[in-house]
């Protein structure tokens, strides 16, 4: 697992040892990223805010600043999520997390 910054940019690859492609060979994998929330800035009595990113599914846990967030939707690509009345004047961190895998962004 790799923990990435907002300025870094990486690629994922997958290949097989032998090189040659082995197309019978099925590799389960999945890619959780979160990005960017719209809108940035919500005031202190609360309100709704969609996170955007990849891999996401109704199953995921998400919280801000360690309090949990009440997920209304959930796509590929955007959780859209009710944040409660003052929970933090200031900078919080999202955490998505998927308890099945123990995957997780930040």
């Amino acid at each position: 697992m790799r923990s990435s910054g907002v300025s870094d940019t990486f690629r994922v690859g997958v290949a097989d040892f032998r090189g040659d492609g082995r197309p019978e060979l099925l590799l389960p994998c999945s890619l959780l990223y979160s990005d960017t929330v719209t809108p940035a800035r919500l005031s202190l009595a609360g309100g709704v805010t969609t996170l955007h990113g990849t891999g996401f599914n109704p199953k995921l846990q998400v919280s801000v600043a360690g309090n949990n967030a009440n997920m209304l939707s959930a796509s590929a690509s955007q959780i859209e999520m009710a944040l409660p009345a003052g929970l933090l004047d200031g900078t919080a961190s999202i955490l998505v997390a998927d308890p099945v895998s123990g995957a997780f962004s930040q």
